[in-house]
């Protein structure tokens, strides 16, 4: 590989989100993505460093992927030789993603064979009380007394947390979502309150399932979904309905409901950004098309509806 087709490669790679110190070649590589924190690599990719030069390239999280060749007019065989490298990169791919899963399948055990249920004036408890929210009787929230708090590849405390359970549509757990506080239910003092942990498996379409589909008067079986865990308890509360948290907007505008449901609510969150309505919006637009009836709420005001719980109880 010459000088110009190394830096047309870093660029390629650079482009698609991913920050790699030094080009290595013929072996599946980790690298970090603009978005990763601390230790995380979720980006990979694989050079096939030979007559035609393949880059493969993507990122775990998102499910992005790209493919790099280099030169300009390519020949048949090129063209056949890179087709087949890209192959041999995805099989590769899939292998150690499964393989990655199945670690972290186990690490996800570990920390849910510590929690146990929500109980009544626990840190829990009291957290969701300072935000309005009722103890929820559901087995997809669970507490943790004593949870390490990983920072830079070190643990720098460990403290109470809420821990949510996120499964896939098979009802598979996948992640956990932690919510890290103090043992008197405030939000604990670390850089970063509520982390999810390394997935098990695709988060596409995953949620926190607190409750099940319900029938409203009409007799169609409802649901509500919005983006956090207090967030879904909250809407709950104020419409009544059963509520899934999807963790986040992305996973909102990915959210796929159980087919026998008939009628969806999308409960966006009112950013400044436009984030929240965005996904919340293109997730309608995307179930109506699959033959949904979907609806979309947003509060009035700024914020989401656990700022609109307490806004409204404080109006009382």
């Amino acid at each position: 590989m010459n000088i110009q087709q190394l830096t047309d490669l870093e660029n390629a790679l650079l482009a698609a989100g991913l920050i790699v110190d030094r080009i290595e070649y013929d072996k599946l590589v980790r690298c970090k993505t603009a978005d990763d924190k601390g230790h995380k690599r979720s980006g990979w990719y694989r050079v096939f460093n030979g007559a035609v030069i393949v880059a493969t390239f993507g990122d775990w999280r998102t499910g992005q992927r790209g493919v790099w060749v280099s030169g300009g007019d390519l020949s048949l065989s090129d063209r056949q030789a890179a087709e087949a490298f890209a192959k041999q990169a995805k099989a590769e791919r899939l292998a150690e993603q499964e393989r990655q899963y199945r670690t972290n399948a186990e690490r996800l055990e570990i920390i849910l064979q510590e929690c146990r249920p929500l109980q009544p004036g626990g840190p829990v408890a009291d957290y969701l009380n300072g935000r309005g929210i009722p103890l929820p009787n559901t087995e997809a929230l669970m507490q943790h007394d004593r949870l390490p708090y990983w920072h830079d590849g070190q643990i720098t405390g460990h403290y109470p947390a809420m821990i949510g359970l996120v499964t896939d549509a098979n009802g598979r757990l996948v992640n956990l979502h932690r919510t890290y506080l103090t043992p008197d239910g405030k939000k604990a003092d670390v850089p970063i309150v509520k982390k999810l942990c390394a997935s098990a498996g695709s988060m596409n379409g995953a949620c926190i399932k607190m409750g099940d589909p319900a029938l409203n008067k009409k007799g169609e079986l409802i649901l509500g979904v919005s983006e956090g865990a207090e967030t879904a308890l909250a809407a709950s509360c104020l419409f009544g309905i059963p509520v899934w948290a999807a963790v986040s907007a992305h996973g909102l505008k990915s959210f796929t409901p159980p087919p026998e449901v008939q009628k969806i609510y999308l409960l966006g969150d009112n950013d400044e950004s436009g984030t929240g309505q965005l996904a919340a919006k293109e997730c309608g637009q995307r179930l109506a098309r699959a033959g949904f009836s979907a609806g979309l709420v947003i509060p009035d005001s700024v914020g989401d509806w656990n700022d609109e719980l307490l806004a409204r109880r404080a109006a009382i």
